[in-house]
């Protein structure tokens, strides 16, 4: 993603690009102002121009790519011409989602291989009380409905306490509040494909939260007899 920014301290403005380090169906951007990077692609802006631009991209010189046009909020109309090469489309996969990496060196060179090719996996979450369901992207946390099924029963859950569970709020900033009459031995966090990115033992009915990136996350709440998963997103 690129996009201006205004640098009042330095009376300057900048160019500033944003990797998504998701994918296309589930883009992820850095949470911090640290991670973006000024300007990587060497375009030239005014000197000690102050203001903010809409940046659009079309094929101006009909060369079969996109250019970039900034309209500036002065009435200021800058042009960087596409001079590189054109790479011929192609296909990876990638957290099972086909993106082209804009290099011409995908594994699949046509759309309908690569979604042959990158099917995700049957996998399943429990949504307790409503039961297991396939997320549908391979990054559910039992492989097996049977496990699934066997953690995510309402056995040694009586209807008060099923009623008594809440995790908030959700989405979450910095703190995740669990609201439960049982005792919790363990909490697990897991990112979009599965990885255990946040863990603790014996917590009290919080966990922080603020050092994961922006995105969905599946938490597992563990008690003495059972376990209760539940997705969420910062």
């Amino acid at each position: 993603m690129l996009f201006t920014d205004e640098d009042y301290y330095q009376n300057m403005s900048n160019i500033k690009y944003a990797e998504n380090t998701g994918n296309a169906n589930m883009a992820q951007f850095p949470g911090s102002p640290a991670a973006l990077i000024t300007n990587p692609f060497g375009l030239n802006y005014p000197q000690n121009w102050e203001g903010m631009a809409l940046l659009n991209f079309k094929d101006l010189d009909g060369d079969n790519d996109n250019d970039l046009i900034a309209g500036t909020d002065d009435d200021m109309n800058l042009y960087f011409e596409n001079v590189g090469t054109q790479q011929p489309i192609t296909y990876e996969c990638i957290n099972y989602s086909c993106v082209d990496p804009g290099t011409g060196s995908g594994t699949y060179a046509t759309l309908s291989s690569c979604q042959t090719n990158c099917t995700a996996p049957i996998t399943y979450e429990c949504d307790f009380p409503l039961g297991c369901y396939d997320p549908g992207n391979g990054s559910g946390f039992y492989t097996s409905l049977a496990d699934c099924n066997a953690d995510c029963s309402t056995t040694n859950i009586n209807e008060t306490e099923i009623n008594n569970f809440k995790i908030y709020p959700n989405p979450v900033n910095n703190t995740l509040n669990i609201k439960t009459d049982k005792k919790i031995k363990r909490i697990e966090i897991y990112d979009v494909i599965g990885k255990i990115v946040l863990s603790e033992n014996n917590p009290a009915n919080s966990i922080d939260v603020e050092q994961l990136e922006s995105g969905l996350y599946s938490i597992s709440i563990i008690f003495e007899n059972n376990r209760i998963v539940k997705q969420f997103s910062k």
